[in-house]
């Protein structure tokens, strides 16, 4: 019996916290104090549970190889696609024909703001007359009464007796 703190026997095995609360809750696993619980009894009461974690010290290793062969092919087909894309813009190149270049515009907020402010929409004058009060017959918001025929206050559908 090995008596073992929980966050390690988590990282040794690739048991989440959550999984090992579970099983304590569900009686499959009794701790020997607090934080601490039998190892092997745990990898027993465990067995049918399957790891979310990838073990650190059994896996890491692989996990670290299986990332920089991704980073390896990601590299090489970056790098045909640059190649691609270099031969077809000197293709481009030599029949005449040249791929449209993105122009930058730079941006100052002053100056756009002296551009909004010429502006007959964004002018303070423009805003100045819209927030002027509108006369009561021309508001668009304005309630309107709109007087109901009489026929619809009465009933087309036979008493009940």
């Amino acid at each position: 019996m090995t008596n073992i703190r929980i966050t390690d026997f988590c990282d040794k095995y690739g048991y989440t916290q959550a999984q090992i609360t579970y099983a304590k809750k569900t009686g499959m696993l009794i701790p020997i104090k607090r934080g601490i619980i039998d190892e092997e009894l745990s990898l027993q009461a465990l067995k049918n549970t399957k790891p979310i974690k990838a073990p650190i010290e059994l896996g890491q290793d692989a996990i670290i190889s299986n990332l920089q062969n991704e980073i390896k092919a990601l590299k090489e087909q970056l790098q045909s696609t640059l190649d691609l894309k270099n031969h077809y813009e000197a293709e481009l190149n030599k029949l005449g024909i040249f791929p449209a270049k993105v122009a930058k515009v730079p941006f100052h907020p002053e100056a756009s703001m002296k551009k909004l402010s010429n502006h007959p929409v964004m002018s303070q004058e423009w805003m100045k007359d819209q927030m002027q009060q509108i006369p009561e017959s021309e508001r668009i918001f304005k309630s309107r009464k709109i007087p109901i025929p009489q026929e619809a206050f009465t009933s087309s559908l036979p008493d009940k007796k």
